[in-house]
Parts: structure tokens; sequence; C-alpha cells
């Protein structure tokens, strides 16, 4: 992620990186009404599975989550499709190109074209 921000010139003095590994870091490292956005790469990687993820929007709702699921070989989500229900919009990335999945505020397929130089 940091590689993506360094090419698209994209850090600011408003945005905040922290290597956290565990759900219970960011209860421990992430104040309560402090940011408006909060990315998580990946549900995966941090192992934050359906009832988790409602626990942390419930405890942080004052912030908006924009989180990354890992997919299998054939596309699917690893773990729970669950996740994919309670979220506002669903968006699959494949080879730099963004399409929407669902997005409960538009209308479905949106594409847009991402990482390109």
């Amino acid at each position: 992620m940091q590689d993506k921000l360094k090419l698209k010139h994209a850090f600011h003095s408003e945005l905040f990186i922290a290597d956290l590994r565990f759900l219970e870091q960011i209860f421990e490292k992430v104040e309560n009404n402090t940011y408006n956005f909060i990315f998580i790469d990946s549900l995966n990687k941090l192992h934050i599975e359906t009832e988790s993820l409602r626990v942390l929007c419930k405890r942080y709702q004052g912030s908006a989550f924009i989180t990354v699921s890992q997919s299998t070989k054939d596309g699917k989500l690893r773990g729970s499709q669950e996740i994919v229900h309670d979220c506002d919009v669903a968006i699959e990335v494949t080879q730099g190109i963004a399409l929407t999945t669902k997005n409960r505020f538009l209308q479905t397929p949106r594409e847009i074209k991402i990482f390109q130089k």
C-alpha cells in the first residue's frame, strides 16, 4: 500500500498508516471518533470475519470502513460471503480495473481504471 501511495504521490498530512497485525491492535491503537475512514488491508490477514467486522463498525460508528478481502483462484471471496451482503459497495479489482459488483447508491456494474501510469 505504501508503494502505491508513493507512486501516486498520495501522501497527505492527515493520512495515517499503521502496521497492525491483529484485530485487538485496532481496538488498542485506533482511538474512537478520530478518523473519517479506516482502511483494512486485508480482512483475511487480520483474521476478521463478519461478526468481528460488525463489532468494529459498531465501535467506530463515526468512521466508514474500506476493507480489502482476498479472493481464491476461482475469483470467490476467501471466507464468508456474508461480508458482501453487509457492505454498501463491493468492488472487484482485476489487472488494474475496478468493477462494482454491488452498489446500494448507484447501478452496477461501473468500471474504473486504476493504477495507470
